[in-house]
């Protein structure tokens, strides 16, 4: 028998926006980060450029209008900063999700992302989990090219809410807005955001699986050597 976790959003962080063009964006992590613990960076920059390089220790799960990157801690990122390059000198916006309960494989943060031109409701697309339906949590993520695109309140069945706009000035910098739910099911498709101004955007939806405990300890085994494949020596 396997019983899986629901996750804990455990802190997000209020944000960090660039109002001056950089080719550095450094990004503050939350305040207390324990080992194994998820971290979902989201950035977004005023012409759409992507992350230009993969920090150490982080995966890519989208890097072009939307950035979306994670890592699995190791527990010492309490409150430092991560630098994140881009090719060319540009403004922006990003903030940190961090997640607790989640199945600590980093190949199974995925999603499917889109992007639009001109509007104030960016629908993020449709997502099919790999591993089917479980006690997943659904992360429904924008980033927008002006720093005026708010979000103030989440979609239908939606909450913990992270706006994060960067600079002062009108038309210039970016946002981006995250926010998520628990579902058991295998695919989600959530409504549309609603933003303060229209303007170009990048969206996706996340999947983060949950930790499976195995309450049996011979199937705790078999699940081991499965992952561990074919004994040699029983083969001969």
């Amino acid at each position: 028998m396997t019983f899986a976790t629901f996750h804990e959003t455990t802190e997000t962080n209020t944000g960090t926006g660039w109002d001056s063009d950089s080719t550095n964006h450094a990004v503050t992590m939350p305040t207390t980060v324990n080992a194994n613990d998820l971290l979902l960076c989201f950035l977004t920059f005023d012409s759409g450029d992507p992350v230009s390089a993969t920090p150490t220790g982080w995966t890519a799960i989208r890097s072009d209008r939307q950035n979306v990157y994670a890592k699995k801690a190791v527990g010492d990122e309490d409150s430092t900063t991560v630098n994140f390059t881009t090719g060319t000198t540009e403004q922006g916006a990003a903030h940190v999700r961090r997640y607790s309960g989640w199945s600590e494989d980093i190949t199974q943060i995925l999603g499917t992302f889109t992007e639009s031109g001109n509007t104030n409701a960016p629908d993020p697309p449709s997502h099919t989990a790999a591993e089917g339906a479980q006690d997943n949590v659904w992360v429904a993520a924008v980033g927008s090219f002006d720093d005026q695109a708010n979000v103030s309140s989440p979609m239908a069945n939606y909450g913990n809410l992270t706006s994060t706009v960067g600079g002062s000035g009108a038309n210039v910098s970016g946002s981006v807005a995250s926010c998520d739910r628990q579902l058991n099911a295998s695919v989600e498709d959530p409504a549309a955001f609603s933003l303060s101004t229209s303007d170009a955007t990048g969206q996706g939806t996340i999947v983060i699986p949950p930790f499976v405990v195995l309450a049996d300890p011979a199937e705790t085994i078999l699940l081991m050597a499965d992952k561990r494949g074919p004994d040699p020596i029983r083969q001969m």
